[in-house]
């Protein structure tokens, strides 16, 4: 590759690379990108990155290709979307979809009738969230190309996660200590989607000090520069547990606590010593060590607003979500097959509601039984076999012998993930886009990490 060829190659990589930090810094500083407008621009400026990155091809080679199942699997989101707004024939659509059949029989009667209808209950919502797939889809395959070039320096894609969520830490630590000690979300208008946002990015903060101490040869000691580098990667780990905390998000803080045991056992089970032992009883000693440790730390660490709120579940659980879920449980199953549509849960569920009839609920604060009762049990499968896929990919690095770097890279993406599928089952932060967007982009590192050819690629790319 000539001179000229790395010098194009390395701007439109940094160039990508910055755009879409400040896409998702926008949608972060906007409610997580949950106003209609706001979504609508973070949209089209991810939009004018794919156009930006398909033309802007000279001077670089193409990453690796996709394994197997993502070819397969990433393509299928949007075709199923597009699947549930296309008009089909009536007679189909109650085949495939009796409760929707119902509704388009019980307008028949009043001149409201067509020889084809969607299989959405909601269009125009199933079309937005097509464009919001898209979007994340576009995200996992940058951030995985981007990996690929900046293979010697993989850590910098971790950079404007860690950056922005300390943002939002810091906002919201300013907003704990002038209102009182009440309740935090920064920039969010909701807390436990504030707390998702910092617990996706807590783990890179705490992996990264791991991988310099494993990489660092302690007979000659440590750098000053990596002392440092050490030290402000811990404290900003700090900061956003804080965060967490200040917020007050149950959820957010077992979810946070779920992601340090994950990497505390990754950790202790790949550690040479424990290799060496390759004996139950060591791994056993190493596992009740992390969770020992992770037990004081939710005993002693949290504020007692916070502790107050952990007292109130029983009280809360019984008139709160869990009748939520059941009631959505019945949407599930008035549209088994297909389901009412991607982003027709609001539109579709008021039959199903006895709870609280005053209250409107867009979301069922479940985004596994969310998903499931907008696509049914087709839709269901791509989207757990994705997960899946998705989770395995940064485990099977990090209990591997990968070089330090990498295997701790995989280590924060295997606890960020598995924290965000956690709160899943009681929130619905896979809807938010900003939180959204940086699922797609752990999984696009996570993704990368597994593939030989990154490993294998020097920094060439970058230097003369």
């Amino acid at each position: 590759m000539s001179r000229t060829s790395r010098a194009l190659a390395l701007a439109r990589n940094i160039t990508l690379l910055i755009a879409l930090a400040l896409i998702l810094f926008y949608a972060t500083i906007h409610w997580g990108g949950v106003l209609r407008e706001d979504r609508s621009m973070y949209l089209l400026a991810l939009g004018l990155v794919a156009v930006v990155a398909a033309l802007w091809r000279s001077g670089i080679q193409d990453a690796p290709r996709l394994d197997a199942v993502f070819r397969w699997l990433l393509p299928l989101l949007p075709a199923y979307a597009v699947l549930q707004i296309v008009p089909l024939p009536t007679n189909l659509v109650a085949v495939l979809s009796p409760a929707r059949g119902q509704v388009l029989a019980l307008l028949a009667p009043l001149g409201i009738s067509s020889p084809f209808a969607s299989l959405s209950v909601y269009p125009s919502g199933t079309l937005q969230q097509l464009l919001v797939i898209s979007g994340q889809i576009l995200v996992f395959l940058l951030v995985r190309e981007l990996m690929w070039f900046f293979a010697e320096r993989r850590w910098l894609l971790a950079v404007p996660i860690v950056v922005t969520a300390l943002w939002q830490a810091v906002l919201g630590m300013s907003q704990y200590w002038s209102a009182n000690h009440s309740a935090v979300s920064g920039n969010y208008a909701n807390r436990n989607h504030f707390a998702g946002l910092l617990e996706l990015a807590l783990p890179f903060a705490v992996a990264y000090p791991i991988a310099m101490f494993r990489q660092t040869d302690y007979r000659e000691g440590i750098s000053a520069t990596a002392a440092i580098k050490a030290s402000t990667s811990c404290a900003i780990a700090a900061a956003l547990l804080v965060g967490i905390m200040f917020s007050l998000s149950r959820m957010g803080f077992v979810s946070a606590l779920l992601s340090l045991v994950v990497m505390g056992v990754l950790v202790a089970l790949s550690s040479p010593l424990v290799r060496r032992l390759a004996v139950p009883a060591a791994k056993g000693v190493a596992v009740v060590a992390v969770l020992g440790g992770v037990l004081i730390t939710f005993l002693f660490l949290p504020p007692d607003q916070l502790v107050a709120r952990f007292g109130r579940i029983a009280a809360d659980a019984p008139e709160g979500r869990a009748q939520l879920w059941s009631e959505s449980f019945k949407l599930f199953r008035a549209y088994p097959i297909v389901g009412c549509g991607l982003g027709g849960y609001e539109s579709a569920f008021p039959k199903y509601k006895s709870s609280g009839p005053l209250v409107s609920d867009d979301h069922a604060h479940n985004d596994y039984l969310q998903y499931l009762s907008e696509t049914g049990v087709a839709g269901g499968m791509i989207f757990f076999a994705l997960i899946v896929t998705t989770v395995r990919a940064p485990f099977r690095v990090a209990v591997s012998k990968a070089d330090p770097s990498t295997w701790a890279l995989a280590l924060a993406c295997a606890g960020s993930l598995s924290a965000i599928l956690l709160h899943s089952t009681a929130d619905f932060n896979l809807y938010i886009p900003a939180n959204a967007m940086i699922v797609s982009w752990v999984a696009g590192i996570g993704a990368a990490l597994v593939r030989p050819d990154v490993r294998q690629v020097t920094d060439n790319n970058l230097r003369a």
